[in-house]
């Protein structure tokens, strides 16, 4: 196996540890009491007796160290620990959103490649034509449009005016199209523009050029001398992206009434849950990791310069 790709494997523990140091540490800089939001809550007035009490079942009456300490012992034995304001694991908290989110970063991702792929092609092919000048405004666009003034536009366009969509929650396929096409706007731009420049520079490569020379029919220059090696480089863009669906879900699940995790966040920072706070932000770093070691290990599967390398991997 690559030896780069060991490196990455093996950093990615060193990383997680680092992930779990820095979420401690700015979660105990967030202002506000949890003891005396869950006393409110439950409509208790606080006092300093109850908020000490209700401090020393949290654990929060002990120091820092300590806490951190059973924190990561929580996680050594694939717990997370207990919800302040439900008093349930954050796991099964975890279990019962995560499918949510990732059935809506699954759709969004596909949407961006249905919007992306054949606009990025087309734009490429037709350089300095009409039809790039309009794909490279509508990328400009749809990268500048923040996701919730893309995702009120729609609402009020699909729900308000016309009644041809759901407006909120995760039933068929049809609540999927708006938060979906909310979240993909912003990366399709992205991925259309990487795919044009991919292609670009295949075009502009002595390989195609000799391929177009030998009188190659048009498709299959395409496809295989332009499409594929853009595609590439396109990989690693679909590894960064992950983080920005994940990000943009938090809004986009505010948006819509989708019952994922990013209204568990927003909960759950509200009412300063530390716990679940932390959770989130581990398992979002863990699947990034784990996202881009699998982008390394497909680039280095598809891509054979690399593996003739003799196992050098250059860092992108």
């Amino acid at each position: 196996m690559n030896k780069g790709l060991i490196k990455r494997l093996v950093w990615s523990i060193p990383t997680l540890l680092g992930v779990t140091v820095v979420t401690f540490a700015l979660v105990q800089l967030m202002p506000g009491n949890p003891a005396d939001i869950w006393l409110r809550s439950k409509g208790i007035i606080p006092d300093a007796v109850s908020i000490a009490e209700i401090r020393r079942q949290m654990g929060l009456d002990q120091p820092l160290i300590v806490q951190y300490g059973a924190w990561l012992n929580e996680i050594m034995h694939l717990r997370l620990g207990l919800s302040f304001q439900s008093g349930l694991p954050v796991t099964e908290e975890l279990a019962s959103r995560l499918p949510a989110t990732f059935r809506l970063m699954g759709s969004s991702f596909v949407t961006a490649c249905i919007l992306a792929l054949p606009a990025g092609i087309l734009s490429a092919w037709h350089r300095h034509k009409q039809l790039d000048h309009a794909v490279r405004f509508l990328s400009i666009l749809g990268a500048s449009l923040p996701h919730f003034w893309v995702g009120s536009m729609l609402i009020y366009l699909f729900c308000i005016r016309t009644s041809l969509l759901p407006m909120m929650g995760d039933g068929g396929i049809m609540h999927y199209i708006m938060p979906s096409t909310t979240m993909a706007a912003g990366m399709a731009a992205v991925y259309a523009r990487m795919l044009r420049a991919g292609m670009l520079e295949a075009i502009a490569a002595p390989h195609y050029k000799a391929a177009r020379a030998r009188g190659i029919k048009r498709r299959r220059l395409l496809v295989q001398h332009a499409v594929r090696p853009a595609l590439l480089p396109f990989i690693t863009v679909i590894g960064d992206s992950f983080g920005y669906f994940w990000g943009s879900s938090i809004i986009v699940e505010a948006i819509f009434s989708w019952p994922g995790v990013g209204g568990l966040m927003i909960d759950a920072i509200f009412n300063r849950d530390y716990p679940v706070i932390q959770a989130i932000t581990l398992v979002t770093a863990a699947c990034v990791i784990a996202v881009n070691l699998a982008v390394d290990f497909i680039y280095y599967w598809l891509d054979p310069r690399i593996r003739a390398e003799g196992g050098r991997y250059e860092e992108r």
